[in-house]
């Protein structure tokens, strides 16, 4: 994982969405691998197939749902959390 910029805990913790328990059962956030090309849910760029994402599922609204997010925006997400925290 030597492309990422942050370590993969700092990617499967950084809640980008604001995860809300009381909409999503079985809710499940980890840092994959994509083995094919996704578009990511906050930018809607392509995410290559081979390269890192953020895959968030669960269950809503009684069927299965899943978002992936490329790691620019994550890194962007990350940077400006840890910004607000260090001017706090």
């Amino acid at each position: 994982m030597d492309e990422l910029k942050y370590s993969k805990e700092d990617y499967e913790t950084c809640d980008i969405y604001g995860n809300d328990d009381t909409e999503i059962s079985c809710y499940k956030c980890r840092l994959v691998k994509c083995r094919k090309p996704h578009t990511c849910g906050n930018c809607g760029d392509e995410i290559p197939k081979g390269g890192y994402a953020l895959c968030e599922s669960g269950f809503m609204d009684g069927g299965a749902v899943s978002c992936y997010t490329c790691v620019p925006c994550m890194d962007s997400w990350i940077s400006e959390s840890r910004g607000k925290e260090d001017s706090e």
